[in-house]
């Protein structure tokens, strides 16, 4: 964890980089900036971006509104209410604000910009918050899930660690040799894919086709999934818990094998004397990997009054410095300026194997590109159900839920 003055002087260093590439003073105005509180890391961070914002636009009568839960609510509400938040923390949620025309259209700014350079961005995390061919918000991070091993853990039982052309087989025999007995006290288990969008993805099966035409939940890959993650914690494996925390189960040694994405990773970093490291998705029978993708980024209201003093404060929470000198050694999402990720964030953590996150991306798929994404939820989360009470088989259950999210499509309108 870095000293209060190693984490003032990077605040500096970051204030002086970008004074190098974005001229300061010459945005004014008020801007306010919702902001997503997530973890105490993402308070400080933020807090200290706030002094660096200050620093280099003097004139920004800046506003920054931390917002612990439902940040989308509020973004609307605030909209509908008329005193919009002129920028905005957008995850998911971009897909909800996008289609009901709340934000600004971005592409002349854009265009007209010469601190943002798209190119230098990994595409995919661009596209994650383009909506309809335009930029209608601009990332600064994007997320993937990948597999974290207890090293300790694995060091105790004499079992080797794994390697990157691990398979499923690997992946499950090394579960099975690291779960306890049951009545061990305390209790250990061998894995956890806690998030059924993880699993489904990493069996390669899908919600939907690539072109959100039809659902794809119905068919082989997705129902084996659906099983797997029925099976290790109710059915024939029995290797992971039932209820629990990931992190605190994985802090306190009683968790071998779990996914987590960047965001997760500055809680690891609080448990003293756990020993870890990273491994993309193992491999399937089929030689393809799947896992999950996401962005973080900032978008501006539609409503806003200040346009050109939110461009100013957005470009720079979205810029190469801010993650260089915050998000990067955060380890809060992997940089979205593609040599940014390839530098100071895999080199964030020490002797970890951060390039894992990286090597993700390009078998990844996207959580978003399509408003339906925001209503699918309901339908999954009742197929799950379904399944871990015992009402309906895997096949069962998939083939419904396929029906219920080809409805959701055509009934939600992508303009």
């Amino acid at each position: 964890m870095a000293s209060a003055t190693t984490s003032t002087t990077a605040a500096s260093a970051a204030t002086a980089t970008a004074a190098a590439t974005q001229a300061p003073g010459t945005s004014s105005g008020a801007v306010s900036v919702l902001y997503y509180t997530s973890t105490d890391p993402a308070i400080q961070r933020m807090k200290k971006q706030e002094t660096a914002i200050n620093t280099l636009l003097p004139q920004v009568k800046l506003t920054m509104i931390p917002t612990p839960s439902d940040i989308d609510t509020k973004f609307t509400t605030m909209a509908a209410g008329g005193s919009p938040a002129d920028i905005g923390w957008m995850g998911v949620g971009f897909w909800q604000h996008a289609p009901a025309g709340e934000l600004l259209t971005l592409d002349s700014l854009v265009a007209g910009d010469k601190t943002i350079q798209p190119d230098t961005y990994y595409p995919q995390a661009l596209d994650l918050f383009r909506y309809q061919g335009h930029y209608d918000a601009l990332p600064y991070g994007v997320n993937t899930h990948v597999m974290v091993y207890n090293k300790g853990m694995l060091q105790k039982a004499g079992v080797p660690f794994p390697t990157e052309a691990w398979t499923y087989d690997d992946y499950v025999a090394l579960a099975k040799r690291l779960t306890s007995s049951p009545d061990a006290k305390p209790q250990a288990w061998g894995e956890w894919m806690w998030n059924l969008w993880v699993n489904t993805w990493m069996f390669g099966g899908q919600f939907y086709d690539k072109d959100f035409t039809k659902s794809l939940l119905d068919q082989p890959p997705a129902i084996a999934a659906l099983q797997f993650y029925y099976d290790q914690s109710y059915g024939k494996f029995k290797f992971a818990p039932q209820s629990g925390t990931y992190y605190k189960l994985f802090g306190a040694d009683q968790l071998a094998l779990t996914h987590v994405g960047p965001f997760s990773v500055p809680v690891l970093r609080t448990y003293q004397g756990a020993d870890w490291d990273f491994l993309p998705m193992p491999w399937m029978s089929d030689k393809t990997r799947g896992t999950w993708l996401s962005g973080e980024g900032y978008a501006i209201a539609a409503g806003t009054k200040n346009k050109d003093g939110a461009w100013a404060v957005l470009k720079y929470l979205c810029g190469r410095d801010s993650m260089a000198n915050f998000y990067a050694p955060e380890f809060q999402a992997i940089p979205a300026v593609r040599d940014v990720a390839e530098s100071a964030f895999v080199n964030a953590i020490p002797g970890k194997n951060a390039k894992a996150f990286l090597e993700s991306i390009d078998f990844a798929t996207a959580y978003g590109g399509n408003p339906v994404v925001m209503k699918w939820g309901d339908p999954i989360n009742a197929m799950w159900t379904s399944v871990q009470k015992g009402q309906k088989s895997a096949q069962d259950a998939a083939k419904e839920a396929a029906a219920q999210l080809n409805t959701l499509l055509k009934t939600t309108s992508a303009k």
